[in-house]
């Protein structure tokens, strides 16, 4: 003889009351994290910002790599390129109001935004 499965009745729990320490189930299944479309999104901006990055002048290219990609302190990125801290204030400045400009106009073109439309800071 078979057993017969015993049907869970889903109305019946749904209609249970919710605990004061218990998380919705809809809450528990939500990703906390990116999903695809953001993910890629992210990745094809890094590359346009890595192209622009490429395209800097070598002064302000090498300040912007040293301090923003490769984390070093202030202090420690004027030292190796025998600046002053503010010379390199200035120059990171300089490196970073260029690649708002160029990443802006590459992302504008994707949207088919009028030519005279420019970004900024």
């Amino acid at each position: 003889m078979r057993r017969r499965r015993q049907a869970v009745r889903l109305s019946a729990a749904a209609a249970e009351p919710i605990r004061r320490d218990e998380i919705p189930i809809a809450e528990r299944l939500v990703s906390k994290g990116l999903n695809p479309e953001q993910l890629f999104g992210r990745l094809e901006i890094r590359e346009i910002i890595k192209d622009h990055v490429d395209e800097l002048a070598p002064i302000l290219r090498t300040a912007f790599v040293l301090r923003k990609v490769r984390e070093y302190s202030t202090s420690e990125t004027a030292k190796m390129l025998r600046v002053s801290e503010e010379t390199l204030k200035g120059r990171l400045w300089r490196a970073r109001r260029q690649l708002a400009k160029r990443v802006s106009r590459s992302l504008l073109q994707g949207v088919h935004a009028p030519p005279d439309h420019e970004y900024e800071p």
